[in-house]
């Protein structure tokens, strides 16, 4: 298992143009993750 090791979406340069999925994909929160943001502490 690579892990870490395995590359992603802009590790070295990002693309010219990125596709809707991308958009999604790399750039985007889930409903999930954006209610753990809004219910995380302040600081």
């Amino acid at each position: 298992m690579q892990g870490w090791q395995t590359s992603y979406l802009g590790l070295r340069d990002l693309p010219g143009e990125l596709s809707e999925f991308e958009l999604q994909a790399f750039f985007s929160f889930s409903r999930a993750e954006r209610e753990l943001i809004a219910r995380a502490p302040q600081r």
